[in-house]
């Protein structure tokens, strides 16, 4: 198992716009429980996002891949540890500077969140490409024909 970046990344991507969704709720519905889940969301989705670019990082390296898919393989790497960084600096936020800074700051952090979701969707755009379009880190299937044929029974089973 070399490759395990496609099973850290999902929880990585649920977790952050999970955290989203109920910041949001939270927000403008005026329920302060939907927001504090909300945050332990987004602590998750910061331990997450860290093993989700070590992997990836580690991915790259051991996936065989063109240099076309490589200048994609970096822009998706830039994207990764941009969320990273994002996902950090909310939890900053939530745990040190929000009760210490004025209500005017939460703009900058929902402003954060915008770019966050904006950097995992084109981010996931782009590790979507590579698999799906390229092929990258796809183990070759051996046809019927290859293999000398599939037979499941009278039924098709």
């Amino acid at each position: 198992m070399e490759n395990i970046h496609p099973m850290t990344i999902h929880f990585t991507i649920a977790l952050f716009l999970v955290a989203i969704l109920f910041e949001i709720l939270g927000k403008f519905m005026s329920k302060p429980d939907l927001r504090i889940v909300g945050h332990w969301n987004l602590l998750l989705a910061f331990f997450s996002a860290g093993v989700s670019v070590i992997t990836g990082l580690k991915a790259e390296s051991v996936v065989p891949h063109s240099g076309q898919v490589h200048e994609m393989m970096e822009k998706h790497e830039l994207l990764g540890i941009t969320v990273l960084i994002i996902i950090f600096l909310m939890n900053v936020y939530n745990l040190f500077l929000k009760k210490r800074l004025s209500p005017k700051f939460e703009s900058l952090y929902f402003a954060l969140a915008i770019a966050g979701v904006i950097a995992i969707s084109v981010g996931s755009y782009f590790g979507g490409e590579m698999v799906f379009r390229y092929g990258v880190g796809v183990q070759e299937i051996v046809t019927e024909e290859e293999s000398g044929g599939h037979d499941h029974g009278e039924h098709g089973h």
